[in-house]
């Protein structure tokens, strides 16, 4: 049976109008990761089905028993009225602003200020059942003399039900703002004019419209909103009547009041009250601030949220934020992939890392009012209007630097944008879904910067190599090195501030002229430097190889074998044996044949070996010189004589028998009879058998042996 749970996840997240990034963020995972649920590639864990029922109000047998239709709920009511974007041509940057007609002169208002509010007092008790959009009903176009005159009465009445029913809401609205006044929430009005998304730039003009840039589909309750904050794809919206609104229309937070400030965070959403406590909906690790007071600002995060007190102390929720929490003397915060800035109350701008990596260098940031953080950079605006930015795309910082007269700032991924106090948006960095509109006038053209020179060269040989060397040159990319006369190979360009040439391709006694010269990849931005040449000649390094060591000899009657221990990169050896007889060997022995040498056993004799090579780049060792005795191999002889038994060790060589007896005792009275001139080869271990006899003692009879 096929899988029907992705055919239910779809159909459920497109009923409820959510993107899949919206309910990933809502489960805490990955949208990669739902993505595969929706695509069959996974199943979700138990828990995650559990999460996603309770997210849908199904069951979750509905969900995971393929034998079960999912019931799709009723979508709750939203209390405001929806009342869609008139159409406009297709432009990066959209207003969005619904004025409202001034009710008739039969309406009673009252006035607070400059504003009129409609009395709703008489239509307390009145209910709306259907709303019906007038803008969008055409009559169909019927012959006139088929039209009844009931049905043009009819559709008449159903216009005007509409046009009655729509004055109603608004009335409502209007005296729900005027209560919502009236219960003392402040809603803070000179913060957050200015949010950054992935894809989109949103901002409260001059005239308190919602202006869009890029790729956002704001909600029609956005309207109206004098706070906005976003992360990535989710933003909120504050009202002047202190509730909130959300892109992902997170019911939870509909229910809030008294809200004087907003913070959007990744996958939570948190919002300051009027009595200096906080609110948050979303992330667990992010919302625990139910115990929190005292609070004026609140900044939000990846899972991290800040409040900042009265007093100026730094309260967190999160993971990995000892560093900041309860810093004092703080007057604003921002929050970013992988730091946090603390803006402090003279001025100065601290940083703060959330990963483990190095975070942006303020050290030198002063007077800074405000903060914003992106992924590669961060910003710092000044009670000036000038802007601080700390970045290592230089490029990026120095556009940023150019600008002036700053109100708000803030800063998404690689993106940074800025709002004048004339209501001008500005944007740097990373523009891909037209979160800001690119301006000439914005970005004057700049004279590219002539890269500095290369300084410090140096060489080093070695016998394979010459390795050149210079200091870094600040913003180059790449260095070239030439030589003049030029080798017989090419040298690559190189990244780092050094280049190796082989010394193969030098000629030794050789003057060359090495040329130097940094250059950068954007040349728009950077010119190559000036080159530096500096002339260097090449002499042919050459090592000396190490002495002969371990010499050693063994010998027969026929030869002398001598070997010792190979020298590194030798090609052949020179032997010398007293003085007299040299010789070559490529490898490290060497049998000397002694036909016509008559050398004695435990003789001395002086050996004398040398290393050479066959590359120039290597000398020859030093000639190692020692004294070495030539001792024949020795074996056991065995001789058997008159009953007994004699063992001696003779040398290697031929013997006769009167020289072997020599070295034996024979008994006394006894003679050889067996030939004493033959003669025996020892090679190895040998036994002997010696014949002979007894002289008789005076008197006595003969023995024989």
């Amino acid at each position: 049976m096929n899988n029907k749970l992705p055919e239910k996840l779809t159909l459920l997240r497109k009923h409820f109008n959510y993107a899949q990034g919206d309910v990933a963020a809502r489960l805490g995972i990955p949208v990669t990761e739902y993505m595969k649920w929706e695509n069959g590639n996974t199943i979700p864990p138990i828990l995650k089905l559990k999460e996603i029922s309770d997210l849908y109000k199904v069951t979750l047998d509905s969900l995971v028993n393929n034998t079960v239709t999912v019931q799709l709920p009723a979508l709750e009511q939203d209390v405001s009225v929806n009342i869609p974007f008139m159409d406009q041509p297709e432009e990066s940057t959209q207003i969005i602003s619904q004025p409202i007609e001034e009710p008739s002169s039969a309406t009673k208002t009252l006035e607070i200020g400059d504003t009129k509010v409609l009395n709703t007092q008489p239509i307390q008790e009145t209910m709306i059942t259907e709303i019906v959009d007038t803008g969008s009903i055409e009559e169909p176009a019927y012959e006139a003399d088929t039209v009844s005159e009931t049905k043009k009465k009819r559709s008449r009445m159903i216009i005007g039900f509409s046009i009655a029913a729509a004055a109603v809401i608004l009335l409502g609205i209007l005296a729900i703002n005027l209560l919502n006044r009236n219960n003392g929430a402040q809603v803070m009005t000179n913060v957050n004019k200015l949010a950054l998304g992935d894809k989109y730039s949103l901002y409260v003009d001059k005239s308190g419209n919602l202006v869009k840039q890029g790729v956002f589909e704001p909600p029609i309750s956005f309207n109206g909103s004098v706070q906005l904050d976003a992360w990535y794809d989710h933003a909120l919206g504050l009202k002047s009547n202190g509730t909130v609104v959300s892109s992902d229309n997170d019911q939870q937070i509909v229910t809030w009041s008294e809200i004087v400030m907003i913070a959007s965070g990744r996958t939570h959403s948190v919002g300051l009250k009027a009595d200096g406590t906080v609110v948050c909906s979303g992330s667990t690790a992010a919302c625990r601030v139910n115990t929190w007071e005292n609070v004026k600002e609140v900044y939000a995060g990846n899972a991290v949220t800040l409040g900042i007190t009265e007093e100026g102390t730094v309260l967190a929720s999160g993971d990995n934020l000892e560093s900041v929490s309860g810093q004092t003397g703080v007057s604003a915060a921002a929050i970013g992939d992988s730091q946090i800035l603390l803006v402090h109350t003279d001025g100065h701008v601290t940083s703060y890392s959330l990963t483990g990596a190095a975070p942006a260098d303020t050290s030198a940031w002063s007077n800074v009012e405000s903060a914003a953080v992106g992924s590669g950079v961060a910003v710092g605006l000044r009670s000036d209007g000038t802007v601080y930015a700390s970045s290592a795309d230089e490029k990026l910082v120095r556009k940023i630097q150019a600008w002036s007269d700053i109100r708000y700032v803030d800063a998404c991924g690689n993106t940074v944008v800025g709002l004048t106090r004339t209501g001008t948006l500005k944007g740097a960095g990373d523009n891909e879904y037209g979160q800001y509109q690119a301006d000439e006038q914005d970005d004057p053209a700049v004279e590219p910067e002539q890269l500095s020179k290369v300084e410090n060269i140096t060489f080093t040989e070695t016998t394979a190599n010459v390795q050149i060397k210079w200091d870094k040159v600040k913003n180059a990319d790449y260095y070239e090195v030439t030589f003049s006369p030029s080798l017989t190979i090419g040298i690559p360009r190189t990244a780092s501030n050094s280049a190796s040439v082989p010394a193969s391709a030098l000629t030794d006694g050789t003057v060359y002229t090495v040329t130097v010269i940094a250059k950068a990849n954007d040349e728009e931005e950077y010119t190559a430097s000036e080159p530096v040449s500096v002339e260097y000649t090449y002499n042919t390094k050459t090592v000396q190889l190490n002495s002969v060591t371990g010499i050693k000899g063994t010998g027969d009657v026929a030869s002398w074998y001598i070997d010792w221990t190979a020298v590194d990169r030798a090609d052949y050896y020179i032997i010398n044996i007293d003085g007299m007889m040299e010789d070559r060997t490529d490898r490290p022995v060497y049998i000397m044949d002694l036909t016509g040498y008559e050398w004695t056993d435990g003789s001395s004799h002086t050996v004398t070996v040398t290393a050479y090579s066959d590359s120039p780049t290597y000398s020859a060792s030093e000639p190692t010189v020692i004294e070495l005795q030539f001792n024949l191999p020795r074996y056991n002889v065995t001789v058997n004589i008159a009953g007994g038994q004699q063992i001696i060790q003779l040398p290697s060589g031929n013997y006769t028998l009167a020289e072997i007896l020599t070295y034996i005792e024979i008994p006394d009275g006894f003679t050889v009879t067996d030939d004493v001139y033959s003669e025996y080869s020892i090679t190895s271990n040998y036994g002997i058998t010696v014949n002979g006899k007894f002289e008789p003692e005076e008197g006595g009879e003969a023995n024989h042996g």
